[in-house]
């Protein structure tokens, strides 16, 4: 549930269309515009470090910079992160990445993995994308 919740957040933070309507009243729609925006810095940030140290290990050791597989070695952060590339409508990325994961994950290897972490990183991160990415031609197109 947790995912949709975060899912449905940004999508009301990243949409024109709904800013002044869903915003509380004390944010004006600049303020909403300033705050993506740091999300957007934010996001870019941690998944560029991500990608230039850790990739394609699972997670990235902050204060060394160096990768780990943690889960699995499934790439973890980048599954986890296509729906967020999605919803940046950074489509080029976001291809890059379903295009790596389609050639490179595998799910026929003898490895003890953490059910819980998987299913909702795994499983959540590639239906989460999934649908964002369905939805491009009808909702999200109009917001880019």
């Amino acid at each position: 549930m947790k995912k949709w919740n975060s899912s449905l957040f940004l999508i009301l933070i990243f949409s024109d269309i709904f800013i002044c309507r869903t915003l509380a009243e004390s944010v004006t729609p600049e303020e909403a515009k300033q705050l993506r925006d740091e999300v957007r810095e934010m996001f870019y940030h941690a998944f560029n470090g991500y990608m230039e140290h850790a990739f394609p290990l699972d997670e990235l050791k902050p204060l060394s910079c160096e990768g780990e597989d943690t889960l699995g070695g499934y790439a973890l952060t980048l599954i986890d992160s296509l729906d967020m590339l999605a919803l940046l409508g950074d489509r080029e990325r976001f291809s890059e990445s379903v295009e790596w994961i389609g050639k490179n994950l595998q799910f026929d290897i003898n490895k003890t993995v953490s059910v819980f972490e998987t299913t909702i990183r795994i499983l959540g991160g590639l239906l989460s994308a999934h649908l964002i990415a369905s939805d491009y031609a009808t909702v999200l197109s109009a917001l880019f």
